[in-house]
């Protein structure tokens, strides 16, 4: 028998942002059933912020990807599945496995593609080549609707990580990566590693920690931000 999920595991609000998107895009499908359709290359953030528009990047059968509307690194994309059902990781066991397969499989296919189609000339072309991405989901998300965060590991070069709370919950295990999710699924028949909520609300005001070196020499995160620059250890290409 499954346990109640533990109070606060849930999404913190009960905002429609993300399922008004899947239903807005819902009409796009793919023409094969296993296939991913790629629709745009990831938009530069040109805009100013707050007003970066969602749009639609690639889609298969299963699922969506679109760029994040307050993206914390130089990309940083969302993939939602397209059934609106499943809100958030509690709502998950194992027969969503394929789901969350098929989450990882279109992120990594469309890397692939936005790799081998930004041309050497566009300011971003450096960034798909040189810089690691990162894929999981927060641990407690602040909006319904399942999502899977897709983006570079730098969060030091984005001005809309502002607080603690927008690095701590990529740079901590706070952040729950694609494998470690599909892993807990396969083994328990639904996501454990989200359900100790006061733990995981500690990672979120835990002290900075320079997600490369270790180093949490940081009262505040302008602090951080330029020793990550500077860090030896840091893969993540320049700046």
């Amino acid at each position: 028998m499954r346990p109640a999920p533990a109070r606060g595991s849930f999404p913190a609000t009960r905002l429609p942002q993300l399922t008004n998107l899947v239903k807005s895009f819902s009409a796009h499908r793919t023409g094969k059933e296993s296939s991913t359709n790629f629709v745009h290359v990831y938009p530069k953030n040109i805009d100013p912020p707050g007003t970066v528009t969602p749009q639609l990047l690639a889609s298969s059968s299963q699922c969506l990807i679109v760029n994040d509307a307050y993206p914390k690194a130089t990309v940083h994309m969302l993939v939602l599945p397209r059934d609106s059902n499943v809100q958030s990781l509690n709502d998950l066991n194992r027969n969503h496995v394929d789901l969350l397969l098929d989450m990882k499989k279109i992120a990594n296919d469309y890397i692939s593609w936005s790799r081998s189609n930004v041309g050497a000339s566009s300011s971003t072309s450096s960034v798909w080549t040189t810089r690691p991405f990162a894929m999981g989901f927060h641990a407690i998300p602040s909006l319904p609707m399942l999502h899977m965060h897709v983006m570079t590991l730098d969060l030091h070069c984005s001005p809309r990580v502002k607080k603690r709370a927008h690095y701590n919950s990529f740079a901590t295990r706070f952040f729950l990566p694609i494998d470690h999710v599909i892993e807990d699924v396969r083994r328990n028949g639904f996501v454990t590693i989200n359900q100790d909520v006061e733990t995981l609300h500690q990672y979120e005001r835990q002290p900075y920690v320079c997600l490369w070196c270790g180093s949490n020499a940081f009262s505040q995160l302008p602090a951080l931000k330029e020793h990550i620059k500077e860090c030896k250890h840091r893969k993540c290409g320049a700046p």
